[in-house]
């Protein structure tokens, strides 16, 4: 699980590009397991590069990642500031959702590497939205 492409901050995006260079050097070594990107929400890069194809329920955990996001110095000394970005996306993607508060990811995978995957995680992939 990693940061996606569509990031404006040059260190979450510099952290996406080195996760998926290693995941992907591990899946030509034979590991099978999946890779989730989190989609932070609409960029730079337009709505279309936002889409997500699952989610997971963090309504009891959103305090724990405020608190968690203040520990960075870019943060500071705003991290409770219910009008940051990363707080009110949270919200939204929950109620796109169905539940108070979500993250949303989508599928690493690339084209020839779909028989890699468990039979569970290519369920996952085909049929998540």
């Amino acid at each position: 699980m990693s940061h996606g492409m569509d990031q404006q901050d040059m260190e979450h995006l510099g952290t996406a590009l080195l996760v998926a260079k290693a995941y992907w050097k591990a899946v030509d070594e034979g590991f099978q397991g999946a890779m989730l990107q989190w989609r932070s929400g609409f960029t730079f890069l337009g709505q279309a590069n936002c889409r997500w194809e699952t989610f997971i329920d963090i309504s009891g955990y959103l305090e724990k990642k405020v608190e968690l996001v203040g520990k960075h110095s870019c943060q500071i000394p705003r991290p409770y500031d219910k009008n940051l970005s990363f707080y009110r996306r949270a919200l939204e993607w929950g109620a796109a959702c169905g539940c108070r508060v979500a993250e949303v990811f989508t599928f690493v995978q690339r084209p020839g590497y779909s028989t890699l995957y468990p039979a569970l995680t290519l369920e996952l992939i085909n049929n998540s939205h």
